[in-house]
């Protein structure tokens, strides 16, 4: 899911103003001196943003150090579409609701697989999800099978937020170890996650209730999606400008200046959806109020593996934070007849990634348990660092709620949105 590092929209100060004509901005499109609202990266969260503002009446451009997408682009190699790590759509999530008021409805594969490989203990055991595969799961002790199918069946009408303030840990800490990280597993795959005793459960609860409706692996990688988010925020009235890079965002008088090289525009509103709160802070010069309810980002080690065959596989970690799965040919991201695996590591929040080549070999490593053969492997692309999301709600700054909100930064006019953003909305 969402995410090279995969840190979005990075800002370069060295990038110049597009209207000096410079090669560096293909699209060549002015920067207009004067606009309502200018929004500072062209990801999900900053399309979303401009598309909400013209549809609205708002004059607003959309500007980007690189081209649009962030964190949601897509790389193309032999054939094969990569996303910036795995990525999948949560079918109930916020970000669909959004699509679908829009009349986007990206195609895919929709992840519905029963069984799944659990890795424990240096072996891949097989265990089949669902009320036929509680009784016979091999990695749970007898009573652990039967608490597992309560807990399940308690999660689906659970009110979330009566978790919120107690960690992980705290909330899982009653069961038996084994249906701990069972379930901790799941907290993983749903959230990309792996801070127990720092994540909120009552956001943890509520990612694994929207990841029981199901996620869709989109045909094409993410880009496809962007694409059709940057064509529902032109069409609305908006210009969207890549290859233009914003140095500083400053107040004058009842104005928001945005400095892109040597050019100022002055806006009504700015929105910062570009980085995390650090690069918010280092563009306005201004502290970020609640930052430290947010961990560090939330990092992962991660390997596609491009197939000369079709290898459908699914393998979750239990003793290790580990993610293996087949997502090609489910999505159209691969030459017909071939496949394509994406595997990772989670990383604790301040966890360093490691030797580049360890990781990689113990992701490799993986997927021989698995039942990949180097043979099968055309090529492979590691992603050392990859960030996933640019910090997760902790239970002593309040879950969700306690996100900075989208006036954190305590200047007129001048807004954040992202992934670390606001009351809703996880990843």
């Amino acid at each position: 899911m969402n995410s090279n590092t995969m840190n979005s929209n990075t800002v370069n100060s060295n990038t110049v103003n597009s209207n000096t004509g410079n090669s560096r901005n293909p699209d060549r499109t002015a920067i207009p001196d004067e606009t309502d609202v200018v929004v500072v990266g062209a990801g999900i969260a900053g399309l979303c943003a401009g598309l909400a503002a013209a549809e609205r009446g708002a004059r607003v451009v959309v500007i980007d150090a690189h081209e649009p997408g962030g964190r949601a682009a897509t790389a193309e190699r032999d054939g094969f579409r990569l996303n910036v790590g795995p990525h999948a759509l949560y079918r109930g999530g916020h970000l669909s609701a959004t699509l679908a008021a829009h009349g986007i409805n990206p195609p895919g594969g929709v992840v519905a697989g029963k069984e799944v490989g659990v890795a424990l203990d240096g072996e891949i055991r097989r265990v089949t999800l669902g009320p036929l595969g509680v009784m016979r799961n091999p990695v749970l002790r007898p009573g652990s099978r039967v608490r597992m199918a309560a807990f399940f069946a308690r999660l689906r009408r659970l009110n979330a937020d009566g978790l919120t303030g107690r960690s992980v840990s705290d909330w899982l800490g009653e069961e038996p170890d084994d249906l701990r990280q069972f379930v901790e597993m799941f907290v993983r795959l749903s959230s990309y996650t792996h801070a127990p005793e720092q994540f909120d459960a009552g956001a943890a609860a509520g990612q694994l209730q929207l990841a029981l409706k199901g996620v869709r692996y989109l045909d094409g990688g993410w880009i496809r999606l962007i694409d059709a988010l940057r064509h529902a925020t032109e069409a609305a009235g908006a210009t969207v400008i890549s290859r233009a890079a914003a140095d500083a965002i400053t107040i004058d008088g009842a104005s928001v200046v945005v400095r892109v090289g040597n050019h100022a525009v002055r806006a009504r509103a700015v929105v910062v959806a570009s980085g995390g709160p650090d690069v918010a802070a280092r563009l306005t010069g201004r502290a970020v109020a609640n930052r430290d309810s947010l961990t560090d980002a939330i990092t992962a080690n991660c390997l596609d593996l491009g197939l000369r065959c079709v290898r459908p596989i699914v393998v979750l970690g239990m003793d290790q934070p580990l993610y293996m799965s087949s997502h090609a040919p489910l999505a159209d991201l691969a030459p017909k007849g071939c496949g394509l695996i994406s595997l990772l590591r989670y990383l604790s929040p301040g966890e360093l990634p490691g030797d580049p080549t360890s990781s990689r070999n113990m992701l490799r490593d993986l997927a021989r348990s698995a039942g990949v053969a180097d043979g099968d492997v055309s090529f492979e692309r590691p992603l050392h660092r990859m960030v996933v999301a640019h910090g997760a709600p902790t239970a002593g700054g309040g879950g969700m709620q306690g996100r900075p909100k989208i006036d954190a930064l305590a200047l007129p006019g001048v807004f954040i949105a992202g992934d670390w953003v606001g009351p809703t909305g996880l990843l």
